[in-house]
């Protein structure tokens, strides 16, 4: 895909409006385990993109191929593709400037998106959180964030005085001064889910409390 570039040669960022977002009852999906034709009452889920970009950036040089693909479920988040510290400032910028145009862009097509937010060091407050309108639902991820805790801190700080937004959805376990903050929605680490749920499974033909809510 081509990007707009403004008068300096920088992309400039496309918009992500605000939408009513559902999180009455939150069922997150990993694109990953999406199908094309879903058949797991997709209605009520919301897809999102925390994982390797290798997994998604097709999604991303095409997006208006996952258009019906991505129409079944009900909510579906912008592509989180990766922002390092180590990386390029202009990629770190393209990166983000991506992740707006594809939720724009599935928003032109009618679908209902959840701009996911992400940052680095403090350079990238310079544009990680532009082309949000304030007061949105977001979603951020604290996956890998433990090591840099403080870090991360500055900016969902920043994020908050940004953006203000209703509500911050969390992939991962939140900080807990995080909700000194924000309102804050956690989604459980779906490789930590699916860990929890195995050990509670019971084996074949044995008697169990639990067998009738698995």
């Amino acid at each position: 895909m081509r990007y707009p570039k403004s008068s300096l040669d920088r992309p400039v960022m496309p918009h992500i409006m605000r939408q009513e977002i559902n999180l009455r009852e939150l069922f997150y999906l990993g694109f990953q385990n999406a199908r094309r034709n879903d058949h797991r009452d997709p209605s009520n889920k919301t897809v999102g993109f925390f994982l390797r970009d290798q997994k998604f950036v097709r999604v991303c040089c095409r997006p208006w191929q996952y258009v019906a693909w991505l129409s079944q479920y009900q909510q579906v988040m912008s592509p989180d593709l990766s922002i390092f510290t180590d990386m390029p400032f202009d990629e770190q910028m393209m990166n983000t400037c991506r992740n707006r145009l594809v939720g724009a862009y599935w928003q032109f097509c009618g679908l209902m998106v959840i701009p996911t937010i992400s940052w680095s060091d403090e350079r990238s407050f310079e544009f990680a959180f532009d082309g949000v309108e304030h007061g949105s639902v977001v979603a951020i991820s604290t996956i890998g964030a433990k090591m840099a805790k403080r870090a991360f801190m500055m900016g969902f700080r920043e994020m908050r005085e940004r953006i203000q937004p209703r509500e911050v959805i969390c992939y991962g376990n939140p900080f807990w001064e995080m909700h000194c903050y924000a309102r804050i929605t956690t989604v459980e680490h779906e490789g930590a889910k699916a860990r929890r749920l195995s050990r509670c499974r019971p084996v074949p033909g044995q008697m169990s409390l639990f067998a009738d809510a698995m």
